[in-house]
């Protein structure tokens, strides 16, 4: 087969997937009357917990002492165990002329050395390697990891049972002219009967209430067949569409041969097990506290006390210096921002992005999601570069007053030594 023919063959393949994904997808089936290939995405920006009782809830306590272990956490500690691998493989047995692995991450590590030189200077670029460059392969191998696509096809799915009894004397809604009985009106009949068994337990009406809501709000509906129904599902004379999660049995027969109409939704996921730890916002602000605390620390190594002058807006307003005290406060919020511009910066980036991929893969799978993913492989990387090279801009604009303070002072230190040999 020649080059040309190859070549045309693999375009008619993507045309042939982009049609695919245009029928199949949530447009074509919006166009069709048909359901899409895939379920509608459940997007989440709070992490989700996968041990406990309260598996699959989304995490609401910002501070808590009981363990707890979310699937943005798991999956940072697992970024965590494959770097440490990964680097323990490539180093145990180093050679004079290195194999694959090990030349790989001699490259990585030179590319790195030699980013921070051009920077920060050789001096100090070794010394601060170690911390630079794990910031910079955690925030990179988190974002990729997250692209492969068995990543978050695994998690739970969390249902309850109801019954086509209850289901009848749900809330009813008009739409379109139509009864409808919707997800929501599923969840009140949820929560009340939770709350019916939580209040056995003799809690207070207010814990009761939001337990039950809590829970009617984490499960997902499951209709089952309750035996003979009749005209259960007709209102008014009216057929009942039923919009629920998905249906167990022959309950869609039973809606059907009462007059109602069944609408079928694919079940999806309440959490993954594992989901990009980006995209959660606490691993992007613990990451700036880190490198916000890491610049301030080797400033005051460099400088020593003398580094937090530039911060005392207080004293020049003593001494009435008023657009000194002007900068030097600029400097301080300045300094402050930076938690904010590394959070925000890194959180919205990677969680854009996994919203990205979820809604092209929904509305058009196959050939659009692949352009979404090569974006989202280059985003990534850019991420981990800005997110290093920041650190390593504003170290280097930290120790800048030392160094320059060096360069003055050494001729005048050796002048008397260059006299005194003379004489």
């Amino acid at each position: 087969m020649t080059g040309k023919r190859a070549t045309q063959l693999a375009l008619l393949g993507v045309v042939i997937l982009l049609v695919a994904g245009l029928v199949t997808g949530a447009i074509g089936a919006a166009i069709t009357g048909r359901d899409p290939l895939l379920p509608t995405p459940g997007i989440h920006l709070a992490p989700q917990l996968i041990t406990g009782e309260a598996r699959g809830e989304t995490t609401k306590e910002v501070f808590s002492t009981d363990f707890v272990l979310t699937n943005t956490i798991l999956s940072s500690l697992i970024t965590s165990v494959l770097l440490v691998g990964l680097f323990w493989l490539g180093t145990s047995r180093l050679k004079v002329v290195p194999g694959r692995l090990q030349s790989m991450l001699e490259l990585i590590v030179e590319g790195l050395l030699g980013f921070m030189e051009s920077v920060i200077g050789a001096a100090r670029s070794r010394s601060l390697l170690p911390l630079i460059a794990t910031i910079f392969l955690f925030v990179l191998f988190n974002a990729w990891l997250g692209l492969i696509p068995i990543y978050q096809s695994f998690g739970i799915t969390r249902w309850t049972d109801l019954s086509l009894t209850e289901l009848s004397k749900a809330h009813v809604t008009d739409v379109k002219g139509k009864p409808t009985i919707t997800v929501e009106d599923l969840k009140h009949v949820v929560e009340a009967r939770e709350a019916a068994a939580i209040s056995a337990s003799g809690k207070s009406e207010a814990a009761v209430e939001k337990e039950a809501h809590k829970f009617a709000e984490t499960n997902r509906i499951e209709i089952t067949d309750a035996g003979t129904i009749g005209k259960q599902l007709v209102v008014d004379g009216n057929p009942v569409t039923v919009e629920g999660q998905r249906y167990a049995g022959k309950a869609a027969e039973k809606i059907q041969e009462a007059g109602g109409k069944v609408k079928t939704a694919q079940a999806g996921l309440s959490a993954a097990f594992l989901r990009p730890a980006g995209t959660d916002f606490n691993m992007p602000l613990a990451l700036a506290i880190i490198s916000f605390f890491f610049i301030e620390i080797l400033g005051l190594r460099a400088l020593g006390l003398g580094y937090l002058s530039k911060f005392n807006f207080i004293g020049s307003l003593l001494r009435f210096k008023l657009i000194d005290a002007f900068v030097r406060f600029l400097e301080l919020v300045s300094e402050l921002v930076r938690l904010l511009s590394f959070t925000f910066r890194l959180f919205g980036n990677m969680a854009a992005g996994e919203i990205l991929v979820l809604l092209s893969a929904f509305l058009v799978p196959f050939v659009i999601t692949d352009i979404v993913y090569g974006l989202e492989l280059f985003v990534g990387l850019i991420q981990a570069v800005v997110f290093a090279g920041l650190t390593i801009v504003f170290a280097a604009v930290a120790v800048a007053g030392h160094e320059e303070e060096g360069h003055t002072a050494a001729p005048e230190h050796k002048q008397p030594e260059h006299g005194g040999g003379h004489s």
